[in-house]
């Protein structure tokens, strides 16, 4: 392209009629003609190059340019899916703790119903006791028959206390662990919140 414009170049200032020619001068002012054609023909060139150096450059920043916002659309684009995705990972926490919440609520309700068995246990427990104890008395001041009916009833009593105890305990046991449940869930409730 360059070679084409000097070409054309060159050609406009040799022709009949160009301004810088006149057909009237002499041979020494037509070489004198020639020679600021020469410098024009120079400069021109010297501009042409200039030109074709600019237009590189031009072109090598652009690509550079075009490169760099390649890279970040595709920065936007990562950063748009990870939004997505973290998104999407808030919701799956959200469920989660909601079922936690849920299991919390159930769990404390149960605690709750046990410790009221527990306590109702314990009452009867008590009230048992002070029976045993008033039919101990009782007996030491009754007839041996009527002594032997009561001290199989103290048995049968005995009997269902110790099977009352045995109950409590493990109440109290379910009621630990379903604490410790609850503790856990709500130290991940915490955590996770």
């Amino acid at each position: 392209m360059m070679d084409t414009f000097l070409w054309l170049l060159c050609a406009a200032t040799w022709l009949p009629g160009a301004p810088a020619i006149c057909k009237a001068q002499t041979d020494q002012n037509k070489v004198a003609s020639k020679n600021e054609t020469n410098v024009l023909m120079y400069g021109m060139l010297q501009f042409g190059e200039t030109l074709h150096q600019v237009s590189e450059s031009i072109g090598t920043k652009m690509a550079r340019i075009e490169s760099w916002m390649r890279k970040q659309e595709a920065m936007l684009e990562k950063m748009g899916q990870e939004a997505g995705q973290a998104a999407e990972k808030e919701k799956q926490i959200r469920q989660v703790l909601g079922k936690l919440k849920g299991q919390m609520a159930g769990l404390q309700s149960e605690a709750e119903g046990a410790k009221d068995k527990l306590a109702w246990m314990e009452q009867e427990e008590g009230e048992l006791r002070t029976t045993v104890i008033n039919l101990e008395t009782y007996l030491q001041n009754y007839s041996p028959n009527r002594i032997q009916e009561l001290k199989e009833r103290v048995s049968k009593h005995s009997s269902f206390l110790e099977g009352l105890q045995q109950w409590s305990q493990l109440q109290k046991q379910t009621i630990k662990k379903q604490n410790k449940h609850l503790r856990k869930l709500q130290k991940l409730s915490e955590a996770l919140g």
